[in-house]
């Protein structure tokens, strides 16, 4: 199984069985809510697996989403520990990046440590980046995890040893989930901070079935009138509407 080489500092991939699981991947908040429009954050945190610290030089995660409810912004290392290099690398071994940053629901992150200083992953977790997702249509529940592998040909998530060169300390790895909400704005379709007159006739004007392509339970670009979504402008879209009237909260 390929693995993403980490350059200067891991150099070539080992072919030694891992050693036993030192630190963990997560995920936090594991769940959170958001209206439509929000831009949802999740950190990214190596935890390590017993009461010490546990060194870690690189990290390749492949994270997923699903792209009819979130939009990939990117990463953002405010408040993270500092690394040497934090991103989605363009033209990946595994061809997750399509572009940067991916937009497909599955991309690879790659991150390395300063030279000569790993970063220590505490048994309470330390941030490596918080990445940022625009929420685009309602759902009760949509997962952002992290895979153990994907791509083509296949990738490993894996972290790297700050010890041992090329050594595999991964561990658990543990996703969250996102509630995104209609929030009182979704209707205002001018965008002037206020659910009025002007939304009704742009929803009114939109009446009857959606343009393709459209497909029930999915958000549209064609039919941003239909917020249920069920490919249709009609009476729910209206009571959506009504109920949201006035300036958006």
């Amino acid at each position: 199984m390929f693995r993403q080489a980490a350059v200067i500092i891991i150099g070539s991939i080992s072919l030694a069985a891992p050693a036993l699981a030192g630190i963990n991947l997560d995920f936090r908040p594991p769940g959170q809510t958001v209206s439509i429009g929000d831009t949802v954050n999740v950190g990214l945190y190596a935890v390590s697996d017993d009461e010490t610290d546990q060194l870690l030089v690189a990290a390749n995660v492949i994270l997923s989403w699903d792209p009819n409810f979130l939009q990939l912004l990117g990463n953002d290392d405010t408040d993270a520990v500092p690394l040497i290099s934090s991103g989605f690398p363009g033209n990946d071994l595994f061809n997750l990046n399509e572009v940067v940053p991916p937009q497909d629901g599955d991309g690879l992150y790659v991150a390395f440590a300063p030279l000569g200083n790993p970063v220590a992953a505490t048994p309470e977790g330390v941030l490596l980046t918080t990445f940022q997702f625009l929420a685009l249509v309602a759902s009760p529940q949509t997962p952002v995890d992290i895979l153990e592998s994907a791509g083509d040909p296949e990738g490993e998530t894996i972290v790297f040893d700050g010890t041992v060169p090329n050594l595999d300390v991964t561990g658990t790895l543990s996703g969250g989930v996102v509630e995104i909400v209609a929030g009182s704005c979704f209707a205002d379709f001018d965008a002037d901070g206020h659910v009025s007159a002007f939304d009704l006739a742009v929803l009114l004007g939109a009446w009857g079935l959606c343009p393709d392509p459209c497909v029930p339970d999915e958000p549209s670009e064609t039919c941003p009138t239909d917020l249920n979504p069920d490919c249709i402008v009609g009476a729910f879209d209206l009571a959506l509407l009504l109920g949201a009237w006035g300036p958006c909260s």
